[in-house]
């Protein structure tokens, strides 16, 4: 019998240093870099790979003032002071129970980002806030 398949609503988003709920993240995305070569003019061709490297992440929440304007001072006065933040995406299954062992990225927040202002919009106000990934695990 085939498992069941995950649908992006059930993936639990946790940030160790804002905590609260999240909705959205991007896929994480991570690549290296491959370089083919020859050690002589007759050798065989050979493939040396790189480190992995981390494609940024982008999360959102919906805005929560006391919560969020407290984090969007703290980078303004002080970005370092998210340094090393940690990032997990739990898959859940239909019934809520955490499937495996959580997915965790590492890295420094890179940008944090309340919604803007629209006289015309009655869209939820949200926190965006960009990881730039130094791991993963």
């Amino acid at each position: 019998m085939a498992p069941p398949l995950l649908t992006k609503d059930h993936v639990l988003i946790a940030v160790d240093s804002m905590p609260g709920d999240w909705d959205t993240s991007t896929d994480p995305s991570f690549g290296r870099e491959v370089t083919t070569m020859r050690r002589s003019a007759d050798g065989q061709m050979e493939a040396s790979g790189g480190r992995v490297t981390y494609e940024d992440i982008t999360l959102t929440r919906f805005w929560d003032e006391s919560r969020d304007s407290a984090i969007v001072r703290q980078f303004k006065a002080n970005a370092g002071f998210y340094d090393g933040t940690t990032l997990s995406l739990t898959s859940l299954g239909s019934d809520g129970v955490p499937l495996g062992t959580p997915d965790t990225y590492t890295g420094n927040v890179k940008s944090v980002s309340p919604t803007g202002s629209d006289a015309n919009s009655t869209d939820p106000k949200k926190l965006t806030v960009v990881l730039s990934i130094a791991r993963g695990a």
